[in-house]
């Protein structure tokens, strides 16, 4: 089990995310900016097997991210990323297999 801050993203994240921010607002950019301001800016995602995202849920603050992808890992294993919406970059990373 590692948790380490990456400094790339890939294309595909960073994507995704924007994608899900505008369908989120209704694509009025205008509105995504405010709520951009008052939302928090970390999101928790966990790694499908399929290689897709799965949303789990959004934190304001990094420290809290850290022990939540935590306790998740151990709840449910798999790999979980914290992705900073305002850099668009993976901040916190944690994997640990599933036992078989």
């Amino acid at each position: 089990m590692s948790l380490f801050a990456n400094p790339h993203i890939s294309q595909r994240l960073g994507h995704l995310v924007a994608r899900m921010q505008f369908q989120r607002t209704g694509g009025n950019s205008s509105e995504a900016a405010r709520r951009l301001m008052r939302a928090p800016h970390l999101d928790i995602l966990k790694r499908q097997r399929d290689g897709s995202f799965l949303w789990i849920e959004a934190a304001s603050d990094l420290r809290v991210a850290e022990e939540r992808i935590l306790r998740l890992v151990e709840m449910d294993p798999g790999e979980y990323f914290v992705f900073d919406q305002r850099s668009q970059q993976i901040v916190a990373k944690i994997a640990k297999p599933a036992m078989s």
